[in-house]
């Protein structure tokens, strides 16, 4: 009897997992998309996957999976920060630390899709998605017919001999136009100047003293790959500076002792390299 009445269904297991992760019934939002990266950016999300997931992305089974995850990350990333504890180790790992990653990455994520389709979704909300669209296009209605008339105002006026608003504006623009271009024409050439200089971290005063980091740090707990990230290239986004340069001063007594364990990790992991290579980092 179970084997016949409980079995698994594709449309309602989906149907179900849609309202599981909170989306509105009454809603055309409730046939959204999952986040996920544009087409056409595999090279930059591969080297993003890379970085975040080293031992995982290993696995090319793996990657679909941690693609929608590192595409849920970069999207809800505002969302995260504001919501998480500060201390939350998920906040210190290589996406939310690197900015210009994170970036890059929130440029290329997207809900909308041309092949991928909407799963579980009833036809109720289909009718609610085009009531939608039908009030977005009577709420730009009026705009339209207000540019459409003007538009035709602007011509008559034009065909007339009368000098219209529109078209000092335009004789004004191609006047500074050309001022400018004749300018720059007999100006000479400046080579722009590339900055080399390095990160700046804020230095904070406590105990008498200044300290790289603030009073109040402590070192995150992390797995050892995000680790050693942050032991050579900091995090950015956290305001942290590779603790390769931090020294225990800078730190409270507990927090120094355990700089000490991160420092006695780390040369563990280059005499496992030297051993290995013949080479040191």
């Amino acid at each position: 009897v179970i084997e016949r009445y409980v079995h698994y269904d594709g449309a309602g297991d989906q149907y179900v997992g849609r309202v599981v992760v909170g989306l509105p019934l009454g809603s055309g939002d409730f046939a959204v998309l999952p986040p996920h990266f544009q087409a056409g950016s595999e090279i930059v999300v591969a080297a993003a996957g890379k970085l975040n997931f080293p031992r995982l992305w290993a696995h090319q089974s793996l990657h679909g999976v941690l693609t929608k995850f590192l595409a849920s990350l970069a999207f809800h990333m505002d969302f995260l920060v504001n919501t998480l504890p500060a201390k939350h180790p998920l906040l210190a790992s290589v996406l939310f630390g690197d900015m210009q990653l994170a970036t890059d990455l929130q440029s290329i994520v997207k809900l909308t899709s041309d092949t991928m389709q909407p799963t579980g979704i009833p036809p109720r909300v289909a009718l609610h998605v085009q009531l939608n669209r039908n009030m977005e296009a009577i709420r730009s209605l009026p705009q339209e017919v207000s540019e459409g008339i003007e538009k035709l105002l602007e011509d008559k006026g034009v065909t007339d001999g009368n000098i219209t608003q529109s078209l000092l504006e335009e004789l004004l623009k191609k006047a500074v136009n050309d001022v400018v271009m004749t300018t720059q024409t007999h100006s000479q050439a400046t080579t722009p100047v590339e900055s080399n200089a390095l990160p700046v971290h804020p230095v904070h005063f406590w105990r008498g003293r200044w300290h790289l980091l603030p009073e109040d740090f402590e070192l995150p707990s992390v797995d050892v790959a995000t680790g050693w990230h942050l032991w050579w290239c900091g995090s950015q986004g956290r305001g942290i500076p590779a603790l390769l340069k931090v020294q225990p001063r800078d730190l409270t007594r507990k927090q120094a002792k355990i700089l000490c364990e991160w420092r006695f990790a780390v040369d563990e992991l280059q005499s496992c390299h030297r051993a290995a290579t013949g080479s040191d980092i």
